[in-house]
């Protein structure tokens, strides 16, 4: 897919430009690895890394605002494919997009999690939402794209977008209000830098027609 970023996210570059973090994925892959140790030798290790607002406020555990990012996105085995998909997706968005962007895409569905966190109460207990979305902006950029699924099945990435698109589609009608408006804002990073390439394909379809 030939992407073109929208004018206020150009403008926002040409300004901030430096503020994009390099090799943004050994930072999610620290974070990750961390929270496997946590969880692996303290019994309540994971309650301590999810974002809990209710403890962050009263009892000044200002580390979940982070350490809930740390909550591995799969468990035992599963965690080796899940960290090296992750891997391969943020290194071909940076090459993509470079680092401004592929950080500030980020940053939009964190800061936007952690609003809805302690405007609402609920805890968050997985980032997993959170880096999905950025498989969804290397699934919209890269379409025929082969990964090997576990190693083994070469995929294209957009079926792959495909078919995690329809889960998604299940879980927002299967969550409550909260859990519908929470998975708007945490994609709402995707609409932001992709809603006018869809707006534009929309339009030149109408127009063929």
């Amino acid at each position: 897919m030939y992407w073109t970023a929208p004018n206020w996210l150009e403008a926002l570059r040409k300004r901030y430009g430096n503020w994009g973090l390099p090799n943004l994925i050994w930072y999610i892959l620290v974070l990750q690895i961390f929270g496997m140790l946590v969880i692996y030798f303290i019994p309540t290790g994971y309650n301590k890394l999810i974002l809990d607002p209710k403890a962050v406020i009263e009892g000044k555990e200002f580390w979940r605002v982070l350490t809930f990012l740390a909550v591995p996105i799969a468990g035992d085995f599963w965690i080796i494919f899940a960290l090296w998909f992750l891997y391969f997706v943020v290194q071909s968005l940076e090459a993509e997009w470079g680092e401004f962007y592929t950080t500030f895409y980020l940053a939009i569905s964190v800061l936007l999690t952690i609003v809805f966190s302690f405007f609402t109460g609920i805890t968050i207990s997985s980032p997993e939402k959170i880096y999905y979305s950025l498989f969804l902006a290397a699934a919209s950029l890269f379409p025929e794209q082969e990964v090997m699924l576990f190693f083994l099945i070469p995929l294209a990435m957009k079926w792959l977008g495909l078919i995690g698109g329809i889960f998604l589609i299940i879980d927002f009608f299967n969550e409550s209000w909260y859990g519908r408006l929470y998975l708007l804002l945490v994609f709402l990073n995707y609409f932001l830098f992709f809603g006018k390439h869809g707006l534009d394909f929309v339009r030149n379809l109408f127009q063929r027609r």
